[in-house]
């Protein structure tokens, strides 16, 4: 019997100030995502969780579902239509990296059942602060194991081309309304975690925003702009017409360019219609359906556009979960 792990970051268990600031504590906490001593890094997440919380909670709200947060919805929904492909000699498991399902309390419960196990976190750019987060807390949890069984880890799939044909047919729903440009918005790390990986001589002008060189296949930067390019080769895009961006950004000292402002740079250009997809997400979230679908919208709109919208996630696609289950079968090829 197989096990799969499909972990997503994770939610809040409700949209209320006191769960928000225990997942942004649990979430921010990690030492791979805030790079600091102990002390400091406790204190100053405390400090960020108490601030943020009162908004983020505000932000949620207006997402929630009946079914509840979306990325937890979709998450089921992905799972489920996964165990269907691949049948009874597999179980697939939807948790969360931080929150409910917890990845921690799914490892336990699942010690000794399995003879082979895939872990597959759905980041398809790897980066420390998530795939690698990731991965270090189940390899600490299964340290204790008595019993081992094969297993087998994925940390990207960003080039996958049933990935690329997933995103692009999702992209191409959208192509009726003729846009001026396309923006693909990745989430931000900080530089700091990047550079450790792959240092950049400059941050405007790198060999990586071309091609994707040897020295960067495991820097997550690089990733993003191959993985642009791979849609945009599939879409027809010229390079003038999309951009690379990043978002969520938490400090100046991340990522570049930024999302928010490439958007308004478009607008005081002229640019009436932009379409945003953001390609490192694999399902709709806080960050895709309110910062950008509302919060960057709103923003286009006031500085001269007249229409931004945003490109719906994979979410449960079925070419989607055709990648999924070409992706647990191949991990297991020898």
């Amino acid at each position: 019997m197989t096990g799969v792990l499909l972990v997503n970051i994770g939610t809040p268990q409700s949209p209320t100030r006191g769960a928000v600031r225990r997942y942004l504590w649990r979430l921010l906490g990690q030492q791979r995502v805030m790079g600091m001593p102990f002390i400091m890094r406790k204190a100053l997440v405390g400090l960020i969780a108490l601030l943020r919380a009162p908004r983020s909670a505000r932000l949620y709200r207006e997402i929630w579902t009946s079914d509840g947060s979306p990325i937890l919805a979709y998450a089921k929904q992905c799972a489920a239509a996964l165990q269907k492909k691949l049948g009874d000699g597999y179980q697939v498991f939807s948790v969360m990296s931080y929150g409910v399902p917890s990845l921690d309390d799914t490892l336990r419960h699942i010690e000794g059942r399995f003879d082979r196990l895939l872990i597959v976190p759905l980041f398809p750019q790897y980066a420390a602060s998530t795939s690698g987060a990731i991965l270090e807390n189940v390899f600490r949890h299964i340290a204790g194991w008595n019993i081992f069984p094969e297993i087998r880890t994925l940390s990207s799939f960003y080039a996958h081309p049933l990935f690329i044909s997933a995103f692009a047919a999702q992209i191409s729903k959208c192509c009726e309304d003729n846009f001026e440009h396309v923006i693909f918005s990745f989430h931000g790390v900080p530089l700091s975690h990047i550079n450790r990986i792959h240092p950049h001589v400059s941050v405007d002008n790198c060999l990586c925003m071309r091609e994707l060189p040897t020295c960067g296949q495991h820097c997550y930067r690089a990733m993003c702009y191959e993985t642009a390019r791979l849609l945009a080769r599939e879409l027809n895009l010229s390079d003038k017409d999309y951009t690379v961006t990043f978002q969520s950004r938490m400090a100046n000292g991340w990522t570049r360019p930024f999302t928010d402002a490439v958007i308004i740079e478009k607008a005081k250009e002229g640019c009436r219609t932009l379409l945003v997809v953001a390609p490192s997400f694999v399902a709709d979230c806080l960050e895709t359906i309110h910062e950008i679908g509302i919060q960057y919208r709103d923003l286009f709109l006031k500085h001269g556009g007249q229409s931004l919208r945003l490109a719906e996630s994979l979410n449960a696609n079925p070419i989607w979960i055709d990648c999924l289950k070409q992706l647990v079968c191949e991990g297991f090829l020898s």
